[in-house]
């Protein structure tokens, strides 16, 4: 399958899956959802920060590979990447990351493969240490907490003795390790963040120790990108983890849906607005340029 194809069939997905998406759901949004407005602004905030810190874990290693992408760049590269994950299954938004830096920067494949490897085991690191730590403050003898620790603490350990496995890798230093790792740390505890704007949207107050439970189970439902985007699955599951504290499961569902609003309404206009400028315009672009060059050289000839 050509690169051109791949992109034709990708921007058709990709409108067909956003059409979808949003006429099924447009009447149960506007129904079910009753909620603070102005909560929606600091939960647009916190995803736009979460996307830059995603950016800077993609951008980190590729520094010593002597890649050096423009803050645009990098940040227009995560946006789109982004997009597709919501509308295409198991991260499909990885495929429109390698196609853009192989075109636009050489990478070689395997290197991509091994580097994106590199970076999710920092975050299984990173993700694990900041689930352990604070589940640790607040534990209760109860079977769900044992077993959020234990996870958590399996994925410190995984994470940490994969992580040393790439260490010859031309991309892998202490300093990087650290950085992703700090990046990723950081993007878990926007977890926190957009579950209080969201809890607060609807008018539901919860402790320090329920949101932290809440945005263990959402660090954890996000590891299995199985559905585009997750979506249901992380709403289904913050329902149900919610019946837990005297709320009720639709109340659960209603928070992960907010959560979920925001996150649309910001990357898709701007995950759309990269694409097309990169992988549309670019490549009619580049068409032109073809086209003019092979006229400049038979106007030649003829001469």
């Amino acid at each position: 399958m050509t690169i051109k194809k791949i992109k034709l069939y990708s921007s058709f997905v990709l409108f067909i899956g956003m059409s979808f998406f949003i006429y099924k759901n447009y009447a149960k949004f506007s129904n079910q959802i009753q909620f603070n407005l102005f909560y929606l602004l600091p939960l647009i905030a916190a995803h736009l920060t979460n996307t830059l810190l995603l950016g800077y874990i993609y951008k980190t290693p590729l520094k010593k590979l002597d890649i050096d992408l423009s803050a645009n760049e990098w940040f227009g590269m995560t946006a789109f990447s982004n997009l597709f994950n919501i509308f295409l299954p198991a991260k499909g938004g990885t495929l429109l990351r390698w196609l853009y830096l192989k075109n636009k920067h050489n990478l070689q494949t395997k290197t991509f493969i091994h580097k994106n490897i590199f970076a999710t085991v920092v975050g299984m690191f990173a993700m694990g240490s900041f689930g352990l730590v604070f589940l640790s403050f607040y534990f209760q003898n109860t079977i769900l907490h044992q077993l959020l620790i234990a996870i958590f603490s399996l994925k410190i350990i995984f994470g940490f003795f994969l992580t040393l496995k790439y260490k010859g890798n031309n991309f892998y230093s202490n300093k990087v390790v650290l950085k992703v790792f700090l990046s990723f740390f950081l993007i878990s505890t926007l977890y926190l963040v957009r579950l209080y704007f969201s809890t607060k949207a609807i008018g539901v107050s919860l402790s320090f120790i329920q949101l932290t439970e809440f945005s263990s189970i959402m660090l954890l439902v996000s590891l299995i990108p199985v559905l585009p985007g997750n979506l249901g699955i992380k709403e289904l599951a913050l329902g149900h983890i919610s019946t837990h504290y005297g709320l009720s499961m639709e109340v659960g569902i209603i928070i992960g849906m907010i959560d979920r609003i925001a996150l649309w309404s910001f990357i898709i206009p701007t995950g759309l607005y990269y694409y097309l400028n990169e992988f549309i315009m670019e490549g009619r672009k580049m068409s032109f340029s073809k086209i003019k060059y092979r006229y400049d050289i038979e106007k030649q000839q003829s001469v």
